[in-house]
């Protein structure tokens, strides 16, 4: 009986234990959102009063009413803003002036490195050159990330402003790039390439044309039970279909498919390349 009441009295002691730590967890973390709530409230409210450009100060005065009203979690508490602050740099990379673009960057103070890359993607060299300033100390692997970002875009502008700094890049990384310049889509900018890039032509690989690889034999199918012709019918297609989708897959027209049988029907998913 002893050694129960000892036992139960260790436990009330640990839940007691247990109780005070919670409470203290929860004044901390209620304390810290709260704090974070106002501090996020107050960088939409400041961002409303930037003097942008108009196109940028619509899509703004929009996205942070969007924010106001459904930027909650399940329980109510506001949503960090990571994900806006994001949305709203590759918009104004993309749409906004360089002035809109230091105003954002001041006041929201986005990932530097997001928008060095995004401002190589869309071409826009002003808002390049503006974060490579910045970027100049920092890890080497972000121009070779830009520089693909741009062969991504085919913004050749871009590339070609980021290849003057091509010793910041690795082999492996130049290998890439060498690689992507190798493929059909890029045969019309050889020549423009070529006083940035002097071993472009003998780095060039010739297109290697996909091979059809059905080796089926279906001149015996009569004598085969139906369900056994049907299943070479359909493997025969998809090879087909997957002949065809690389073809445009060598010539840039797709970036990815993947084929597959479902319910005895051949099925594929693509992305294909986005035009500009």
């Amino acid at each position: 009986m002893k050694a129960l009441e000892a036992v139960d009295r260790r436990d009330f002691l640990k839940l007691n234990l247990f109780a005070y730590v919670q409470l203290l967890f929860y004044r901390a973390f209620g304390f810290a959102s709260e704090h974070k709530t106002k501090e996020c409230a107050s960088l939409l409210d400041r961002l409303l009063e930037l003097d942008f450009s108009d196109t940028v100060k619509d899509e703004i005065t929009f996205r942070v009413a969007l924010q106001k009203k459904y930027g909650f979690d399940q329980n109510g508490k506001p949503l960090p803003l990571d994900r806006f602050i994001f949305e709203q740099a590759n918009f104004i990379i993309c749409k906004g002036s360089l002035r809109d673009v230091a105003l954002f960057e001041k006041e929201a103070k986005p990932d530097a490195s997001y928008m060095f890359i995004r401002a190589s993607y869309y071409g826009a060299v002003d808002k390049l050159d503006f974060f490579m300033q910045k970027l100049l100390g920092s890890d080497n692997k972000i121009f070779a990330k830009a520089a693909l970002a741009a062969l991504d875009n085919k913004s050749i502008e871009s590339f070609s402003r980021l290849m003057m700094h091509k010793s910041r890049m690795d082999e492996r990384a130049l290998d890439r790039i060498y690689e992507i310049l190798s493929s059909d889509r890029y045969a019309p900018e050889t020549k423009r390439l070529q006083n940035l890039l002097p071993d472009l032509r003998s780095k060039q690989k010739l297109s290697v044309k996909p091979k059809f690889s059905a080796i089926y034999q279906l001149e015996e199918m009569s004598e085969r039970p139906k369900s056994h012709a049907e299943e070479i019918l359909i493997e025969a297609a998809k090879e087909c279909l997957g002949y065809l989708l690389q073809i445009l897959k060598t010539k840039g027209d797709v970036e990815f498919f993947e084929i597959f049988i479902e319910l005895r029907k051949v099925r594929a998913k693509l992305i294909s390349t986005p035009t500009k």
